[in-house]
């Protein structure tokens, strides 16, 4: 089947409180809205501003936000489809003055809400997809927000993103993922993946070295400050995007 990445769509991406504002060729919003959960995505005739375009040229995605200084590239959608999950999660947290992006992981597990903290790389992605495979509902695999002002984790309504090969662990995995050159992202209802929205506080916070490690409450805070994300990447730095 021939992909018509000649048709151009504009759509309103709502999940929660948040809104952000998308235009981008008609098969990249399809991949989008097969993975993504609790998004609501209509059509949008007149936006108020655009948050994120993603246009292709010569066989080339190229993925730009309001919080991004430059523009990413990539052949491969599935790649792109990771730079635009990175828009998201940016502008997420840039439309709240109260909210902070976290590197972390967080999932239910034996009845109770756990947040694990790890620097980049140290298994927070593989330990959230052995849980997801499990049954265990997965609030987030490294992307999370925190709202200070209510004392809550807010959830983004990412999938579950793996590096290639997957793991082998049953015949239909691959029918849960879509899978590019190097990563895969996983379907929407193919895990339990919490809504884009939801809210939390955990009953458990641990710290991957890589193996868990108990972070008692009292040093949460500590622990939002190491893992937070630049503010430089979760500001707006233009009204609008051009395109």
């Amino acid at each position: 089947m021939t992909l018509d990445w000649g048709t151009i769509r504009t759509a309103q991406l709502k999940g929660g409180d948040f809104c952000l504002y998308l235009r981008c060729p008609a098969p990249f919003l399809q991949l989008i809205e097969t993975c993504l959960t609790g998004w609501q995505i209509v059509e949008a005739t007149n936006p108020p501003r655009l948050d994120i375009i993603v246009t292709k040229s010569d066989a080339v995605l190229k993925i730009s936000g309001r919080t991004q200084m430059i523009i990413n590239h990539s052949p491969d959608p599935i790649d792109a489809l990771n730079y635009l999950c990175l828009d998201l999660a940016y502008c997420c947290a840039a439309q709240s003055s109260n909210a902070t992006l976290l590197h972390c992981a967080a999932f239910g597990t034996k009845g109770a809400t756990q947040i694990a903290f790890g620097k980049k790389g140290v298994g927070k992605s593989t330990l959230s997809f052995h849980h997801a495979y499990r049954g265990d509902r997965i609030f987030a695999d490294d992307l999370l927000l925190w709202d200070r002002s209510k004392n809550r984790f807010i959830c983004l309504g990412l999938p579950l993103r793996m590096r290639r090969p997957l793991p082998k662990l049953d015949t239909d995995l691959g029918q849960r993922f879509i899978a590019g050159k190097s990563i895969a992202y996983s379907r929407r209802d193919a895990f339990d993946i919490a809504p884009a929205g939801f809210a939390f506080f955990p009953d458990e916070i641990v710290e991957l070295t890589p193996t868990p490690a108990p972070v008692p409450l009292t040093q949460l805070l500590a622990r939002i400050k190491t893992f937070s994300i630049s503010k430089s990447l979760t500001n707006f730095h233009s009204e609008t995007l051009e395109g």
